[in-house]
C-alpha cells in the first residue's frame, strides 16, 4: 500500500489483522499480520469488511473523524455481496471514531435509512489498531456511548420456521413501524442466537418469520412472541442496559411460522341432530390427549370422546335427557369431571368417570337451575362449579367438600345476573368469574381472592357480555373474551397490570358469539369463536390472538357456501397445549340434508 508523506513516496508492506464481518449465520476470521511499521507518533488503522448486506453490490464510504471533525474519508469500490474489501489509514496518535456505511445518497453522511456500523474510542498510540466494522445495521443503532463487550443474546425456539428468521432491536416501541436497529437473518433457522452491542439504554428486541425469504417483515410474516422472562407481559417486555452489564442480558423469542395458521379437522361424532350443541367443551391432559364433552342432539344425551388410547373412543356419559350446557374438567389421573344441565328436571348435574365408570348425580335441583355452568378443579382436586339460576336470575356457585357434600352459595343477586358464566380457579385455590348482568347489560367479574366474594362491572360500554369465558395466567391475572352486542365486536379485557385493559379483537359485524378463551406458556391470548355474517346468512369458525404483540383473526372452517344456511363453529371451546399447538372443538351444521357433528381443530 502507498502512502504520500512530505514529497517523498513511502513504501509500507503492510501486514495487519482485519476481522471478517458477517451478517446473520456468516463468520469471523482474522487475517494473519505481517510486520509494518508506521511514522514516530502514529499508527496504523485498518478495517476489513464484508458485504453482506440486502444489496447485490454496494460502494462503502468509510469516515474517520474526531469529535465533529472528520480527519479523512475514502470509499471502498463497488463490493459485490458476500466479497470482502480492505481499508487501512495511517493516523496520528489519539482517539478516533471509524463508520462504514452505504452513502446512498451520496451526501457523505450516514443516514438513518443507510446500512451502516460505527467504532468509537478507537485508541492509536504508536500501533496498528484494528477495528470491527459490521455495515448491515442502521445509524442510530449505535451511539458514542457504546458499552464494550454488552451483549443482548437472542434465541429462537421455533421449529416451525420455514424460511428465514429475522430480529430487529429498537429503543421507541415494539409495533410494527419501529425503527429498525439492527436485524440479522438466519436461513432454515429452527434455534438460533446471537448478540447485539449496544449503548446504555432501555430497548425492545423483537423477531419475525421472514416467510417469503424477501429479508424484510412484510405480508404474512409474524412478530415473535416476546419472551425475556418467561413472562411476556407488558412489563416485562423493556430491556435496560446500563454499564454494568457487560455480561449481558439473555432471552428467548418464539417466532411462529406464519400468521395465517392451517389446520387439521376431524369430525369427532356425526349425525347429532339438526339443532345445536349447545356447548362443546375440551380439556387437554399434560401428555397433550384431547377429551371432548358435548351434548348429542339426535340421542339428547351427554356424549363424551377422547383419544387417549390412540384413537378416538366415544362414551355417553348420562343418557337421560341431559348434557346441554356442559363444562369438563380433568383431574390429576386423566379423569373426566363434567357439570351439565338436565333438560327434563332443569337441575344442575355433575358426572365422572373417576371409578371407571360414569357415575351421576344431581347437585341443585332448587327451581330450574344449571344452565351456564363451568367446572374447574384446584390443585388440590376440589370441584368448583359456577351456574345459573334461572327461577330467580341469580348467579351461583358450588363446592364439593371432601366429605362429599356440596356447599352452595348466591354469588350475585342485583338483577338478572349469572348468564354466560365462566370459572377459573388461582393457584391458591380461589375462584374468578365472569358474567353477564342482563339488567344493565354488563360484562361482570366475582372472586373470593381476597376472603369474602367480591364483584365489580367490568365493561359496561352498551349491552357487553352476552357471551363470556374468562382464564387465568401463571401471575393469576385475568383474561376475559367476551362479545360486545352493542358493536357487534369481540372483544378482550385483563387486568394484568391492576385496571381492566380492553382491546376491540374483531371488529367485524357479529363476531364473537359462543367465544372461549385460553393462555399459551408466554401469558399470549388465544380465542375461538363464531362469526355470523350478515350479508351470507352464513357463519364461520374463527381463532383470533395476541401472540405476535397485536392482535390476529383468521377462519379456521369457512361456512358451506350452498342452497341452505351453515353453522360452522359455535359452541366453541379451545385449549393450547405446552408447545402452542391449538385445539378447537366445535359444532358443525352445514345448513343441508346432511347431519350436524362435533368436529375438532388443530393447528399444524
Amino acid at each position: 500500500m502507498l502512502f504520500l508523506c512530505k514529497n517523498r513516496l513511502f513504501v509500507f508492506l503492510l501486514s495487519f489483522i482485519g476481522l471478517f464481518i458477517a451478517v446473520g449465520c456468516q463468520t469471523l476470521s482474522t487475517p494473519s499480520p505481517t510486520s509494518s511499521s508506521a511514522p514516530a507518533g502514529s499508527g496504523i488503522l485498518t478495517l476489513s469488511i464484508t458485504q453482506n448486506t440486502t444489496t447485490e453490490a454496494a460502494t462503502f464510504r468509510i469516515v474517520i473523524s474526531q469529535g465533529s471533525s472528520i480527519i479523512t474519508s475514502s470509499e471502498a469500490s463497488s463490493v459485490s455481496l458476500g466479497a470482502i474489501k480492505d481499508v487501512s489509514f495511517t493516523l496520528p496518535n489519539g482517539t478516533y471514531t471509524a463508520e462504514a456505511f452505504i452513502d446512498q445518497n451520496n451526501d457523505k453522511s450516514a443516514d438513518n435509512t443507510e446500512y451502516y456500523d460505527r467504532k468509537d474510542n478507537v485508541a492509536i498510540a504508536d500501533n496498528t489498531q484494528n477495528v470491527d466494522l459490521s455495515p448491515n445495521i442502521q445509524k442510530s443503532y449505535w451511539g458514542t456511548n457504546t458499552i464494550s463487550g454488552t451483549n443482548i443474546d437472542l434465541s429462537s425456539n421455533s421449529t416451525s420456521l420455514n424460511k428465514h428468521v429475522g430480529l430487529y432491536v429498537d429503543d421507541m416501541t415494539k409495533n410494527s413501524s419501529a425503527v429498525f436497529y439492527g436485524r440479522f437473518i438466519s436461513k432454515e433457522a429452527s434455534m438460533f442466537s446471537y448478540k447485539f452491542k449496544v449503548k446504555n439504554g432501555t430497548y425492545y428486541v423483537a423477531a419475525f418469520s421472514d416467510v417469503n425469504g424477501n429479508n424484510i417483515r412484510d405480508g404474512n410474516d409474524s412478530i415473535g412472541v416476546f419472551d425475556w422472562n418467561g413472562v411476556g407481559d407488558a412489563t416485562a417486555e423493556a430491556i435496560i442496559i446500563n454499564s454494568n452489564d457487560a455480561s449481558g442480558k439473555g432471552f428467548n423469542i418464539y417466532v411462529p411460522a406464519t400468521t395465517s395458521l392451517s389446520w387439521d379437522i376431524t369430525t369427532l361424532e356425526a349425525e347429532i341432530g339438526d339443532g345445536q350443541s349447545y356447548r362443546t367443551s375440551l380439556s387437554l391432559d399434560s401428555s397433550k390427549n384431547v377429551y371432548v364433552s358435548y351434548y348429542n342432539a339426535a340421542s339428547f344425551s351427554l356424549d363424551f370422546m377422547t383419544n387417549s388410547s390412540g384413537a378416538w373412543i366415544g362414551e355417553t356419559a348420562d343418557a337421560n335427557i341431559s348434557g346441554k350446557y356442559n363444562s369438563l374438567a380433568l383431574d390429576s389421573n386423566r379423569k373426566a369431571h363434567i357439570s351439565y344441565y338436565d333438560n327434563v328436571n332443569e337441575d344442575l348435574k355433575y358426572a365422572a368417570n373417576s371409578s371407571g365408570k360414569w357415575v351421576k348425580e344431581t347437585i341443585d335441583s332448587t327451581g330450574s337451575v344449571g344452565i351456564y355452568t363451568s367446572i374447574a378443579l384446584d390443585n388440590s382436586g376440589k370441584l368448583h362449579i359456577s351456574y345459573y339460576d334461572s327461577t330467580n336470575g341469580d348467579l351461583k356457585y358450588a363446592t364439593k367438600e371432601a366429605s362429599g357434600d356440596w356447599i352452595f352459595s348466591t354469588i350475585d343477586s342485583a338483577g338478572d345476573v349469572g348468564r354466560s358464566s365462566s370459572i377459573a380457579i388461582d393457584s391458591s385455590g380461589k375462584a374468578h368469574i365472569s358474567y353477564y348482568d342482563l339488567t344493565n347489560g354488563d360484562l361482570k367479574y366475582a372472586t373470593n381472592s381476597s376472603g369474602g366474594w367480591v364483584r365489580s362491572t367490568v365493561d359496561s360500554g352498551g349491552d357487553v357480555g352476552i357471551y363470556t369465558s374468562i382464564v387465568l395466567d401463571s401471575y393469576d391475572k385475568a383474561h376475559i373474551a367476551y362479545k360486545d352486542n352493542t358493536n357487534k365486536y369481540l372483544k378482550y379485557t385483563t387486568n394484568k397490570l391492576g385496571p381492566w385493559a380492553t382491546e376491540t379483537v374483531d371488529s367485524n359485524s357479529e363476531a364473537g358469539s359462543y367465544c372461549d378463551i385460553d393462555i399459551d406458556s408466554n401469558g399470549k391470548a388465544h380465542i375461538s369463536y363464531y362469526r355470523y355474517n350478515p350479508e351470507t346468512l352464513e357463519g364461520s369458525l374463527k381463532y383470533a390472538t395476541n401472540s405476535t404483540g397485536s392482535w390476529i383473526t383468521s377462519t379456521v372452517e369457512d361456512a358451506v357456501y350452498n342452497a341452505f344456511v351453515s353453522v360452522v363453529g359455535t359452541d366453541t371451546s379451545i385449549k393450547v397445549d405446552s408447545s402452542g399447538k391449538i385445539y378447537i372443538s366445535y359444532f358443525y351444521n352445514p345448513g343441508s340434508t346432511a347431519s350436524s357433528s362435533i368436529k375438532i381443530a388443530v393447528s399444524k
